[in-house]
């Protein structure tokens, strides 16, 4: 499993969007149930979720391929959930005090 990611990172990082789409349903599943087990919310899980690809997409060339892809990307999920639910919390002060 890991030559697999290790290949699609490779094809990704190159720029190929299929493979983008491969690793997108690789872990898909698994960052849902994390985030929903997290905010216990579906529509902040699928959020959250999307934000965590779309930073993925965007930091890919940083990843260390040394290093675990599943544990980099659930720092990225678990941060990405972390900045949901801090935003989320403000927004409800604010309409709290007004």
């Amino acid at each position: 499993m890991v030559d697999k990611e290790t290949r699609l990172i490779k094809k990704i990082k190159k720029g190929n969007h299929q493979a983008f789409k491969k690793l997108y349903d690789r872990f898909a599943d698994y960052s849902l149930r994390t985030a929903f087990a997290i905010t216990k919310n579906q529509s902040d899980a699928s959020d959250i979720v999307q934000e965590t690809f779309i930073r993925v997409y965007r930091n890919i060339d940083s990843y260390d391929m040394s290093r675990s892809f599943k544990a980099w990307f659930y720092q990225i999920l678990i941060n990405e959930t972390r900045r949901y639910m801090k935003k989320k919390t403000k927004q409800a002060r604010s309409i709290e005090s007004d």
